[in-house]
């Protein structure tokens, strides 16, 4: 069912804005309360009504406003929580990473046509490679943590960083060759925000953890080694 999925035809449609900080600030709230109990089921609305005073609000009809839909439905629109049906009630859980045993080595083919295909939330696995094809040696490979976010602002994170090394007065440790290298690799992702003409996000996951939502129109192939090395 779409609830089991989290899928839905207006998730279809709007996706999870994770483009704000106060998005970002209520997703680490989540996060946190699983943290300090992993693997539990828990009621969306309690945890609803919990993070909603964590983050000062006055109630869960302010964070919904806030969200710019309900709680449910954005807990839904997350690729790394899994959500059911118990006695009435919509629980959630946070997925938990499987044993490297248990990999899925996976390559993903996603084409982003327009800007709204930008909004598509992707959780990069830690594990992961990302490359896009019509972007000259240009690779992004998460810090540390598997992350969850639109495709804009793992792009947007990208620029930023990357942005930091060819700065004046940045104290870059490369040469000018490289540098100008960066600058250009830069624009380029500027460029690709406006989706001039279609690009493509192609992910490498040895683990198979990442995931997009919505995932339709993702072609999933199974991983060569050769791919990553």
């Amino acid at each position: 069912s779409s609830q089991s999925s989290g899928g839905g035809s207006f998730l279809d449609s709007v996706g999870v804005d994770l483009g704000h900080q106060e998005m970002q600030h209520i997703l680490g709230e989540v996060e946190q309360i699983f943290e300090s109990q992993p693997s539990s089921w828990l009621p969306v609305q309690s945890v609803g009504k919990l993070v909603a005073f964590n983050t000062g609000y006055e109630d869960e009809e302010e964070l919904d406003s806030t969200l710019n839909m309900t709680f449910a439905t954005f807990i839904k629109g997350l690729p790394h929580f899994t959500t059911k049906i118990e006695k009435g009630r919509l629980m959630f859980c946070m997925k938990k990473e499987p044993p490297q045993t248990q990999w899925t080595p996976k390559k993903m083919v996603y084409k982003i046509n327009t800007t709204q295909d930008l909004w598509t939330v992707f959780m990069m696995s830690k594990h992961c490679v990302v490359r896009i094809p019509e972007l000259d040696d240009f690779e992004l490979r998460p810090f540390r943590n598997t992350r969850v976010d639109t495709i804009y602002n793992h792009i947007g994170h990208a620029i930023f960083n990357l942005g930091n090394y060819v700065k004046p007065g940045g104290g870059c440790p490369y040469n000018m060759t490289i540098k100008e290298k960066i600058a250009s690799t830069v624009y380029g992702l500027n460029l690709l925000l406006d989706v001039p003409k279609p690009f493509t996000w192609e992910v490498y996951d040895p683990s198979g953890i990442s995931e997009f939502k919505p995932n339709k129109n993702v072609q999933t192939f199974p991983m060569q080694r050769s791919d990553i090395d």
